[in-house]
């Protein structure tokens, strides 16, 4: 199950409501009671800040466009934020964008985006999920004897030699989420998990899933010829992906 967090207030110049993580058919009732009570409650003008949305499906697009022309209907001002460069951002394209968002929203989006991707990433390498098939292209991950990477609450059993854990990813949904062609996901994906395999990450000194992250994207930047950037992204959106695969188990 996808999750939404939504969170509606006041500011000096009207109302703002802040929509995260995802927005799409499942999550959008919620955000629809938030909608409803800015169109039915208040006057003044609206700011949409969708910084820290990482997913908008084209159900929760009409309804975004359909609350803007209400908006309007009224008189009143409506302005959205968004991440620069994001699959939200060219989402919606069509929606009025501010394109120099304010440092203070921006700065604050990033700091709880790396928060909660880091919260997931270590969250996937606890509890690995177990599939119903293999990935297509055969890759896989490391048995749970090989990597210890965080802390966990319960302890974990050794699994027989040789056996590995695999398990789908849906390429389409990691393109939409990373902004990626399906093609380069497989690659940066196939490449990470084969990496992880043969061992070739170094542990990261400090210990914390973010560096270790970095330190991983940019070993397989490196031998795909690819901006790190784009890979942590890859990895990051696949994460992302897993979490909803097991959270709706």
């Amino acid at each position: 199950m996808t999750e939404v967090l939504i969170e509606t207030k006041r500011s000096s110049d009207g109302v703002v409501l802040s929509i995260a993580e995802s927005l799409d058919s499942t999550t959008l009732n919620q955000a629809d009671e938030a909608i409803t009570k800015i169109v039915d409650q208040f006057r003044a003008s609206v700011v949409l800040n969708l910084y820290e949305c990482e997913y908008i499906d084209e159900a929760a697009m009409g309804r975004l466009v359909e609350f803007g022309q209400i908006l309007r209907e009224q008189g009143r001002t409506y302005e959205v934020y968004v991440r620069p460069m994001s699959f939200v951002a060219y989402r919606t394209q069509g929606l009025p964008q501010v394109l120099e968002v304010p440092g203070g929203i921006s700065k604050e989006g990033e700091e709880r985006l790396a928060e909660r991707r880091t919260q997931r990433l270590e969250k996937w390498r606890r509890e690995k999920p177990r599939p119903k098939h293999g990935l297509p292209y055969g890759a896989t991950i490391p048995g749970e004897t090989e990597a210890t990477e965080t802390a966990t609450e319960k302890p974990v059993k050794a699994k027989p030699k040789g056996e590995r854990e695999s398990f789908d990813i849906d390429l389409k949904r990691v393109s939409a989420l990373a902004g990626k062609d399906e093609r380069v996901i497989e690659r940066i994906w196939q490449t990470y998990t084969q990496f992880l395999n043969e061992g070739k990450f170094k542990n990261a000194p400090d210990g914390s899933a973010d560096t270790q992250l970095s330190l991983d994207s940019n070993v397989v930047a490196k031998n795909l010829r690819l901006d790190p950037k784009v890979v942590r992204r890859v990895i990051e959106s696949v994460s992302t992906h897993l979490m909803e695969v097991f959270d709706s188990e």
